[in-house]
């Protein structure tokens, strides 16, 4: 259930599956990520030369409309992918990130189920 690719990332479908709500945060280091080791001189190397940028998504939606979700997750939400996120103020911005962590949901209500799912964003 891909819904088109732009540069060869799958576009979220914003249309078909639910859009995060602006319950969302994002954590930016401001050191680059490092690998660690045991011994040597430098006990730390860089792994990536840019920041990190980690965010928690919220997804609210129904019961039939979430395994769709869950379905286009697991196909595509690991690799990196093209998202329109919030950033306050009724701008989006288009973002490439990807899933680095399990959904949590549960249901708040009949048939209305709140997801929460850890993300990293590309920089660059």
């Amino acid at each position: 259930m891909t819904c088109g690719t732009i540069d060869s990332l799958y576009l979220y479908p914003a249309g078909i599956l639910p859009c995060p709500t602006w319950e969302f945060n994002q954590r930016v280091n401001l050191f680059l990520r490092r690998t660690g080791f045991d011994n040597g001189w430098n006990r730390q190397r860089r792994r990536w030369p840019d920041k990190a940028s980690d965010l928690t998504l919220t997804f609210v939606t129904n019961t039939l409309t979430f395994a769709k979700w869950q379905t286009w997750v697991m196909e595509n939400g690991h690799d990196w992918f093209l998202i329109d996120l919030d950033r306050f103020g009724d701008v989006l911005l288009r973002s490439t990130m990807r899933f680095t962590t399990p959904a949590e949901w549960q249901y708040t209500n009949h048939d209305t189920i709140r997801i929460q799912i850890n993300g990293e964003l590309k920089s660059g």
